[in-house]
């Protein structure tokens, strides 16, 4: 989604944050990409893990995160396994799209659920099946230092998903440039709150990132239960 997200991004997590208590001890955000959010997370001083399965990606968030206290690590999502569980998870930028399949997306939201503590939060945001995303085609830019990224984005008519083509690199330098294609499917919000249910997390908001927004992209808090020996004191 780019830098012009970032903003909507940040109030949707204040705003919960606020309302809901969400810790700050320990976070790992998760498709952590270019570590936009990791580096707005940063200033509550906790312990932070950012996951990305690409490495010109996670290349990039070093380059941004460089002097900050996070760890960052290479691994697919749908496999996700902590050094130690977390307080807080985070999902931003509509990552949670990447997963192509039902089965994919439950694994998913079990294995957060595995990597968080008893009581901790997941918070993410998702396009949701339907959505409008303005049109079928779309651009834009963004650039870290000396990296420039380009996106080249087809979206569905129908609403159920989108290609993106991301060439990264340094302008003049092509030989160094890279290119990937991220797929995106958008489950239905009905879908999305099933995988919840099932991994034993309580939904706490499912609410538009953007105030008034139309509901084509949403964001999402849930809690994790607590353990037994909890709830029984």
């Amino acid at each position: 989604m780019g830098e012009w997200a970032l903003p909507s991004v940040l109030d949707a997590f204040s705003e919960s944050r606020a309302r809901f208590g969400i810790g700050t001890g320990s976070i790992a955000d998760i498709g952590c990409g270019t570590g936009l959010f990791l580096s707005y997370l940063s200033r509550f001083g906790g312990a932070l893990i950012g996951v990305d399965r690409s490495p010109s990606m996670l290349r990039l968030a070093a380059k941004r995160l460089r002097g900050t206290p996070a760890r960052l690590l290479r691994m697919d999502m749908r496999r996700l396994a902590l050094p130690e569980p977390v307080e807080t998870l985070s999902c931003t930028f509509d990552t949670i799209n990447y997963l192509l399949s039902p089965s994919d997306l439950a694994a998913t939201i079990r294995g957060f659920a595995r990597n968080l503590l008893p009581g901790g939060t997941l918070v993410f945001d998702f396009i949701p099946e339907g959505a409008s995303r303005g049109g079928t085609r779309a651009r834009q830019s963004l650039r870290i230092g000396a990296i420039r990224s380009e996106w080249r984005i087809r979206i569905d008519p129908e609403g159920r998903g989108s290609v993106a083509a991301i060439r990264l690199g340094a302008p003049g330098h092509g030989r160094h440039a890279w290119t990937e294609i991220h797929r995106q499917r958008w489950p239905s919000r009905e879908e999305v709150m099933r995988a919840l249910a099932a991994a034993g997390f309580d939904p706490l908001d499912c609410r538009p990132v953007e105030p008034g927004g139309a509901g084509d992209w949403l964001h999402v808090v849930a809690r994790r239960a607590a353990a037994a020996s909890e709830t029984s004191r």
